[in-house]
């Protein structure tokens, strides 16, 4: 019973880990166009997501040492969401560029993660 119970949130896992990593890049136009960022600047941000994606994919083993897969997995998808609601803010340069590294790096871990832990 508990096996059927496991298995049916794979899908769930996998479809946030895809959100993680890809949400922000289909946003990246808008801002342009809408003024919130130029070219430039939406570059920079796309490069601080990147960087994070890097970081958290270095960190996430470390991290899995210190707290159990599934806390560590749980907690990189909620600084995800909460990352991606951050954006939804027009909060400057900074504020996004430090969302947009904290998300790359919960992307990282969460795809490192996933796999082990469902496997």
């Amino acid at each position: 019973m508990e096996h059927e119970s496991t298995t049916s949130h794979r899908p769930d896992v996998w479809r946030l880990a895809v959100l993680a990593r890809f949400a922000y890049t289909p946003l990246l136009p808008a801002l342009v166009s809408d003024h919130w960022f130029s070219a430039d600047s939406a570059a920079y941000l796309a490069a601080a997501n990147l960087a994070g994606y890097l970081l958290g994919v270095v960190l996430a083993e470390r991290a899995s040492r210190m707290l159990p897969p599934a806390v560590l997995l749980r907690g990189a998808m909620l600084l995800a969401s909460v990352s991606l609601f951050a954006c939804a803010v027009p909060g400057g340069f900074e504020w996004f560029f430090g969302w947009r590294l904290l998300s790359g790096v919960a992307g990282g871990v969460v795809m490192i993660m996933a796999s082990s832990s469902i496997l």
